[in-house]
């Protein structure tokens, strides 16, 4: 069968396909359903690159199917596990706070999707929190983020986030904390809507202790009415204990089609989702005294003076790009193929105050959250320059509102926003140099 070209298949009732991605379905005759969605004569669904969609006949059907390279369509037993209707029938019954949770490609974003479309189906108002910040579904990867979808959809990616809050961080570990406090905040925002149930994805680390803890920590603040753990029987036994100690927990079989995805087809997803996110950025020019810089000092105090630049900037080997005198000490920009680490610190070896330095250039491409003044994310941006000597930050981004707080990221983006590399430390926080002040 010729990839890019539409084939055509006949589908007895009852019967069930898996469409992969990239693939455009369209019925032309006949009733099938795709996760909960019936689609009838005319009715259509994308499947995304690396996705997979389980679809029912629900009649007689004739499936006109175009697909692309890697695209797929194949004959399997049922859609998803029989155990999944058992957590969807507890999750309509008990209503509140439903959390699923498992490893990587179990099926979760699946079956989170499921359980929206039926509980859309049966009337209620629903949320959907994202808080898998590597892949997620709804908002941009760095992000968790809150829908309200308002009919029932085959993939969630198609929804719009009402809410998001930055990480910055395309894994939680390290963000355990930042990543549990965000998602509170969504809920208290999701319940404020007067949604019925409240529909949380999570991440696919499971597997060590960190992991445990911290989801372990993150039901005790979302205080779900029902836990959906993905896993066979021997597998998560720490995690499942932990958590059945607590919480209502069901445990529900991995979806059987699910198909492990590479470190590559992961982070095509997230640059896919990059650029859903910023598509029609411009470049804006932000000047420093306009907003704040969550977690850093530039801005903060006071520019040096021009005698006491250019001395510094004698003793620097003529590698000083910018200073100021901020709360936290000696802040300074260096360039980096004038001046070295080792120069600075005999320079300043006996300096009684802290001397922290920023490297120019470091900040290209970093991914950033912008927030307005009273602390609502508005969407991502892009660093492309920090203009020391007009003290302005360029940003790529599709926002035109006004910015009141950037939060700085642990990601680089370039060109068409390919993701290149990603950092344990932001490569924009300062390094102090000498370790402690001086009395």
């Amino acid at each position: 069968m010729e990839k890019g070209g539409p084939s055509f298949f006949e589908v007895k009732a009852g019967e069930c396909l898996l469409i992969g991605g990239p693939a455009h379905l369209r019925v032309s005759e006949g009733r099938v359903e795709a996760l909960g969605v019936e689609l009838t004569k005319g009715g259509r669904a994308v499947v995304r690159v690396f996705k997979a969609l389980p679809v029912k006949a629900l009649e007689n059907s004739l499936l006109e199917i175009k697909y692309g390279v890697n695209g797929f369509v194949e004959k399997m037993d049922e859609p998803y596990p029989s155990s999944w209707l058992n957590v969807i029938e507890e999750a309509l019954k008990l209503k509140g706070t439903v959390i699923v949770m498992g490893g990587v490609d179990v099926g979760k974003s699946t079956l989170c999707t499921l359980i929206t479309n039926i509980a859309l189906l049966k009337g209620f108002k629903v949320a959907v929190i994202e808080g898998d910040v590597g892949q997620a579904e709804i908002g941009p990867p760095t992000t968790v983020s809150l829908a309200i979808p308002k009919r029932p959809s085959p993939d969630l990616f198609r929804q719009n986030p009402v809410a998001s809050e930055f990480i910055g961080s395309t894994s939680p570990m390290g963000f355990e904390d930042e990543v549990v406090e965000a998602l509170a905040k969504l809920k208290t925002k999701a319940e404020a809507y007067g949604v019925d149930m409240v529909v949380v994805n999570t991440d696919g680390w499971v597997e060590d202790g960190k992991a445990v803890e911290y989801k372990v920590g993150l039901a005790d603040v979302l205080k779900p009415s029902l836990i959906a753990l993905l896993c066979r029987e021997d597998e998560l036994e720490d995690l499942r204990r932990r958590l059945m100690e607590k919480f209502n927990v069901l445990i529900v079989q991995p979806l059987p089609s699910a198909r492990r995805r590479d470190r590559g087809a992961r982070k095509e997803l997230r640059e896919l989702s990059y650029q859903k996110n910023l598509r029609g950025s411009g470049l804006r020019s932000i000047p420093v005294s306009w907003v704040k810089i969550h977690n850093h000092d530039l801005g903060t105090g006071v520019v040096l003076s021009e005698e006491r630049f250019r001395m510094l900037n004698e003793k620097l080997n003529g590698g000083l790009v910018y200073g100021e005198e901020t709360p936290n000490g000696l802040l300074l920009v260096l360039n980096g193929r004038l001046v070295s680490e080792e120069d600075v610190r005999k320079v300043f070896e006996n300096y009684s105050r802290p001397v922290n330095v920023i490297w120019k250039g470091s900040e290209k491409g970093l991914i950033v959250g912008l927030y307005d003044r009273r602390g609502e994310f508005m969407g991502i941006g892009v660093i492309g320059e920090v203009d020391y000597g007009r003290r302005v930050l360029k940003i790529h981004t599709p926002c035109q509102k006004p910015i009141g707080i950037i939060k700085l990221g642990y990601v680089k983006l370039v060109g068409s926003w390919k993701e290149v590399e990603k950092f344990r430390r932001c490569p924009l926080e300062p390094k102090r140099i000498n370790p402690s002040e001086r009395g």
